[in-house]
């Protein structure tokens, strides 16, 4: 047996220990790490493997237990991401849409020019012309008769932004016009419409464009001549026909309407929108894969006709593939659904003025109007409403904040009771006592631990370990996949664990605190993996090295 092994006790009181018989020893680690018990008996008599000797002859008691710790990605991403959503609504309207060219033609005749001529003479000269030939003299005036234009079987009314007003005339009189000023005439609303000055030799042509703006125009419509001059022929004769014409063809182009009724053309239009991942700190993410997750969203129309949407979240690939969806509403409609995003990787970075928590997301409208006419505003339009009610990750890159996470306070009963050593006795101090922690850590973060770990004795004292922080190495993310090993040693000189073993006790009671990025932002990238892990192995060494105090 050992125990002819030396015990070296310093101090000017020795106190001998010669009966092991019961002595219970049970450190307990609280991180929680998990208990060790060793019954020093049968240490001894046993000839256990816990009994080591050292290089100078004195006993030890060694300890060491692997994987007390195995911490996995699932134990943390709680911790990460609990609170991590994203959100959207996004109302669209379809604005203002161009309707298709129209074109009318209309006409009035000399005599119906005359009759409501405001020279009476002229009108009476040419008159009593008709079918024959006769000089015309130089007259000016205009005439108060309407000439219908044809109804427009594209609009009954429009409410116009901007339009493109064409004017062609051919002059059919048997004389030159100039300074001719026509009117149209909304016979709706009674609103006239002035078009510029006109000119043209007898039997040509000649043009004028305008635009309009913010008018409201119905398809019942008519002209008038609202002045018309002449230098007339001289005196010259020329044949007169009062059913000779001044053809006059209006073009409306470019027509772009905020609302109205009309035959509407397919419109597509396209738009772009973001939802911001919260998290609910100040966690900057970059990119995330997505576990089982859920797109949810709902897609109304108050559009008066059906549509196609197809939206995308271009940062967004399952697969390699980007994650698009293609629906159609029906029209004033409502559509719910939901996207599966379940091992979708989403790049967050990708808006320059917010390079994180980003999500874009892209969608194409296409309206599916009838054939004839429907009414519409620009104000109608689709409200996108688009959410991750609880963003699950299975990988995580970028800064993930500073999140602080309580360690619940505990107990841990302790039965080593130091009962060899007599209760009346001076306290004894075992001096090289140390508690060693060897992990490997494949977490890409830094993270930092404070245990508050007090021992209660037998004799009801109590004693804090004082343990310092404890920090742990990470792999940066250019070796992310790997792991890191290191070791934090607790002795007496970063701990009061002498001080705490010389209570002789019995348990521990524990709390704590823990902390992801305790520095802030350091610009170092942080990162999860679904392979990530802490792993952690303990040892404990009790030189049987005593000192008694004096």
């Amino acid at each position: 047996m050992l125990l002819a092994c030396s015990i070296v006790l310093a101090g000017c009181v020795k106190e001998q220990i010669t009966n092991f018989g019961g002595i219970k020893l049970t450190p307990t680690l609280a991180l929680p790490l998990g208990k060790v018990k060793v019954v020093l008996e049968n240490v001894l008599n046993d000839q256990d493997s816990l009994l080591t000797i050292n290089p100078d002859n004195s006993l030890a008691i060694k300890y060491r237990r692997d994987s007390v710790v195995f911490l996995k990605f699932s134990d943390l991403v709680a911790n990460i991401a609990g609170n991590w959503s994203a959100a959207v609504v996004h109302d669209e309207a379809i604005g203002k849409v161009t309707l298709d060219p129209v074109t009318q033609q209309a006409g009035i005749t000399l005599g119906e020019v005359m009759s409501g001529f405001s020279d009476a003479s002229v009108a009476a000269t040419i008159q009593m012309a008709d079918g024959g030939m006769a000089p015309i003299p130089p007259f000016s005036g205009s005439s108060t008769t309407l000439s219908q234009v044809p109804a427009p079987a594209s609009f009954s009314e429009i409410q116009i932004d901007t339009m493109q007003m064409v004017v062609d005339i051919t002059n059919g009189f048997p004389f030159d016009i100039q300074n001719l000023m026509i009117e149209l005439v909304d016979q709706e609303s009674g609103q006239t419409i002035a078009f510029p000055p006109l000119a043209a030799l007898a039997g040509q042509s000649s043009s004028t464009t305008f635009e309009l703006t913010n008018l409201v125009l119905h398809n019942n419509l008519a002209f008038r001549i609202a002045q018309i001059e002449s230098p007339g022929t001289g005196l010259t004769p020329v044949p007169i026909d009062l059913t000779d014409q001044l053809q006059v063809t209006l073009s409306m182009q470019e027509i772009l309407v905020t609302g109205g009724v009309a035959v509407i053309p397919p419109v597509t239009t396209s738009g772009e929108t973001t939802f911001d991942l919260q998290t609910g700190s100040d966690a900057r993410i970059e990119e995330v894969t997505l576990g089982n997750n859920q797109a949810l969203y709902t897609i109304t129309s108050t559009l008066p006709f059906p549509i196609e949407l197809q939206f995308a979240l271009p940062s967004a690939t399952i697969g390699g593939t980007p994650v698009q969806q293609t629906l159609q509403i029906p029209a004033q409609g409502q559509v719910s659904q939901s996207l599966d995003l379940s091992g979708a990787v989403l790049n967050l970075a990708q808006d320059p003025a917010q390079p994180y928590n980003r999500i874009p997301v892209t969608f194409q409208l296409m309206t599916m109007p009838p054939a004839g006419m429907s009414a519409f505003n620009a104000n109608d339009g689709i409200t996108i409403e688009l959410e991750i009610p609880q963003v699950e990750i299975t990988s995580a890159r970028g800064y993930f904040g500073q999140v602080e996470e309580q360690i619940d306070p505990d107990e841990i009963s302790f039965d080593f009771d130091f009962s060899f050593i007599d209760e009346s006795s001076s306290p004894i101090f075992f001096d090289d006592a140390t508690l060693e922690f060897e992990y490997e850590n494949s977490f890409g973060f830094p993270f930092e631990a404070d245990i508050d770990l007090t021992a209660h004795g037998r004799n009801g004292q109590s004693a804090a370990l004082n343990a310092p922080t404890i920090t742990f190495d990470y792999p940066p993310v250019t070796q992310a996949g790997t792991a890191v090993q290191g070791t934090i040693v607790l002795d007496d000189t970063n701990s009061d664990i002498v001080q705490m073993l010389s209570i002789y006790p019995t348990k521990f009671t524990y709390s704590g605190s823990g902390r992801l990025n305790p520095q802030g932002d350091q610009g170092q990238v942080n990162y999860v993996l679904p392979d990530s892990y802490l792993l952690m192995s303990v040892a404990f060494d009790l030189p049987l090295r005593l000192r008694a105090q004096k």
